[in-house]
């Protein structure tokens, strides 16, 4: 089956590989740029959201913490990954339930997570890559340049997930500087070298803003 391609609409976006599945897997995700998950507040409302969604996984991103285990426990997941941490500068964080699925993780790095996902009941397994990138632009091509690698190697079912740090179109955000053609290009190449096609999104168009 040939793959689809859309280019991303966000900032904050999941783009996934279109493959045949014999099986349709039900369960929920949610990626969170939480900017800061060390709150009684934030952990207060992410509680919330994981018992209303009744997660699966949940993938943090820009959390400013170094140690998950208790945020873990607290919110009923059984295990995590992380990207490396200093200090207080953790920035991803992948939790999840091992009754419903395992998680293999492949590669970590303080800009990706890269996990291999089994699920349990029906069998089925997939390659999730939860990104909070970097706003250089050289950090991103070293991004890119390893997700290529991931696309080249791995062939089956692939979401992606995260903080990307780019926009595709200048209809893509609301005031502001204007967008680079230069990364925007290169951001539309990568997508299409990985064979990513953006899975859209419902709500708000704008999901943040700098206040200004």
């Amino acid at each position: 089956m040939e793959s689809q391609r859309a280019p991303a609409k966000r900032k904050e976006k999941g783009v996934k590989r279109k493959t045949p599945h014999k099986y349709k897997l039900l369960m929920n995700f949610i990626i969170w740029n939480s900017k800061g998950a060390n709150s009684a507040k934030f952990r207060r409302h992410c509680s919330s959201m994981v018992k209303l969604h009744n997660l699966t996984v949940l993938l943090l991103l820009e959390t400013h913490m170094a140690d998950y285990k208790h945020l873990a426990n607290e919110l009923h997941f059984s295990d995590q990954f992380q990207s490396p941490t200093n200090g207080q500068s953790g920035d991803i964080v992948v939790m999840w339930k091992d009754d419903l699925i395992k998680l293999e993780e492949i590669s970590t790095a303080p800009q990706g997570v890269h996990v291999m996902v089994k699920v349990h009941s029906p069998p089925n397994f997939f390659f999730l890559s939860a990104i909070y990138a970097s706003n250089t632009l050289s950090d991103g091509i070293k991004l890119w340049d390893h997700l290529v690698d991931i696309a080249f190697v791995f062939k089956g079912g692939w979401l992606v997930g995260g903080d990307f740090n780019e926009v595709l179109k200048s209809k893509d955000k609301f005031g502001g500087n204007s967008i680079s053609a230069i990364r925007a290009n290169h951001f539309w190449n990568r997508i299409n070298k990985c064979n990513l096609f953006d899975l859209g999104f419902k709500g708000s168009k704008y999901t943040w803003s700098n206040k200004r």
